[in-house]
This record gives structure tokens, C-alpha cells and sequence, in this order.
């Protein structure tokens, strides 16, 4: 909810090293389970739809936070429900890029490494808005979950202020997973083709 601050600023530094250091290895890893499996393709598909719906999820949460963000406190349409939606639509991203690779133990440490960052972001962030809002944001806190969206509480205005430049830029961003999607997906077809040795085998 913070806009793009030094804190977001030091997190993508940090995301961007362990994508460096992590990324070379996906070189050498191949999954237990061979290719065009039952089990393989049924990860697969999953992973599609948890990157596209992590996608979707930030791309309309920018619809709500990119003319608001700082001016008033967020708390209608995915902040209704959820406290952190733009990571939790990240969080389905990552936890789909993992799948991709075929590998459970990929994804689970994708997915721990993206919850560790993100805690550490969020008490920051949480820290500010109740300094900037007060008891109105502890108000919030009580009622809205952190990270597992609670439906029954949905509310929404009828009408947005939005800046085209926020949502684009989201948009931008949230295509960053796309591209990796299709990194991967390259890469185990030069994998299949024995292009590319595996060394690693992982479940």
C-alpha cells in the first residue's frame, strides 16, 4: 500500500539477487516426474492458472489502490477482503512458476522465500499505516485478514478514481511472470531435447 518507497525499492534489490543466484540452476534441474505424465500435465495446468490468476488479481487491484494510494486508507473492492491483495496475487504467480519447473521442492522454497520477504515487508508497511491512520487502521486489522481472503466481507464503492499509469505500470510488472512462465516452459523443452543436461533431479 506503500508507494514505490525506498522499502519497495531495497525489497526488489533483494528479489532481484536471489533471482540471480536461483535462476542459473534451473539450467540443470529436471522433475522426477517425466514429462507428458498424467501428473506432470495436471501440474502444469495449475501453474497456468495461478500465474494468469496472480496476473489477473494485481491488475484489478490497481484499479483500487493506483489513484488512492497514501490519499485515503484502501478498505473497499480486494482491501475489503484481504488485507495484502496485490501479494497475494503475486504469491499465486510464484507458487505457479514453481510448478512450472515440475519440481514440488522448487515451489515450496519459491514460495517460502516470497513469504519470508513479504513478512518482513508487510510489518514494515503495517508499522507506517497505523503511525499514518491510527485507530482507524487498527480497526482494520482486526477485521480484515492478512492473507487469507475472507469473501463475506466484500464491499465496494460504485465509483473509482483511477490513473491509467498506475494500472499500466502493474500491468508491466505483472507481465515479468508471464515472461518467466515462458522461460521455463523453454527451457524444459530444450530439456526434453536433450539440449540441456539434467544433473539436478528433484521431486
Amino acid at each position: 500500500m506503500i508507494n514505490r518507497s525506498p522499502l519497495f525499492k531495497e525489497r526488489m534489490r533483494i528479489v532481484r539477487f536471489l533471482m540471480l543466484l536461483g535462476a542459473p540452476t534451473l539450467l540443470f534441474i529436471a522433475p522426477v516426474t517425466q514429462e507428458f505424465t498424467f501428473w506432470h500435465e495436471l501440474m502444469e495446468i495449475l501453474a497456468h492458472l495461478l500465474v494468469f490468476s496472480g496476473v489477473l488479481i494485481r491488475v484489478y487491484t490497481s484499479l483500487y489502490s493506483g489513484g488512492r494510494k497514501n490519499a485515503v486508507l484502501l478498505t473497499d473492492g480486494p482491501y475489503s477482503v484481504v488485507r495484502n491483495p496485490l501479494y497475494i496475487g503475486s504469491l499465486f504467480a510464484v507458487i505457479g512458476l514453481g510448478l512450472q519447473t515440475g519440481s514440488m521442492i522448487v515451489a515450496a522454497v519459491a514460495t517460502t522465500i516470497f513469504l519470508v520477504l513479504h513478512y518482513w515487508t508487510i510489518q514494515k508497511e503495517e508499522a507506517f499505516l497505523q503511525g499514518h491512520y491510527g485507530d482507524a487502521y487498527r480497526n482494520y486489522l482486526r477485521m480484515v485478514p492478512r492473507w487469507m481472503p475472507n469473501l463475506s466481507l466484500w464491499h465496494q464503492t460504485h465509483e473509482l478514481v483511477v490513473q491509467p499509469r498506475m494500472v499500466l505500470l502493474t500491468m508491466r510488472d505483472a507481465c515479468g511472470f508471464i515472461l518467466a512462465l515462458l522461460l521455463i516452459e523453454t527451457l524444459c523443452a530444450l530439456r526434453i531435447s536433450a539440449m540441456l543436461p539434467a544433473w539436478i533431479i528433484l521431486p
